[in-house]
């Protein structure tokens, strides 16, 4: 499968996923660093999302999902959680984006 890049040299996702649907790909796991999250998020190309915590403090942290460019609450992307559950020492969370 070829997937062509947009205009700031990033895959185009809108046409990645048009293209796994042609497929009969309905369900995608997008599992990566926090510019392959971000670029999703921002693109607005998720319905659900897992959060995984560990019990550990690194100081300056790992950052999970980069600049949205929301500064405002009102302007948040609404997540609904679904189900929280323990995995080992771990917080695992299921939440799916709202409605609003």
């Amino acid at each position: 499968m070829v997937v062509e890049r947009n205009a700031t040299g990033s895959l185009d996702l809108k046409m990645l996923l048009a293209q796994l649907g042609k497929r009969q790909i309905s369900s995608l796991l997008v599992e990566g660093g926090a510019g392959v999250i971000t670029s999703f998020v921002r693109a607005g190309l998720f319905d659900r999302m897992i959060v995984i915590t560990a019990p550990r403090i690194l100081g300056r942290g790992i950052e999970a999902v980069g600049d949205l460019g929301i500064s405002r609450m009102d302007d948040s992307i609404d997540l609904r959680c679904e189900r929280v559950f323990r995995k080992g020492d771990d917080v695992v969370m299921y939440m799916r984006k709202g409605l609003a």
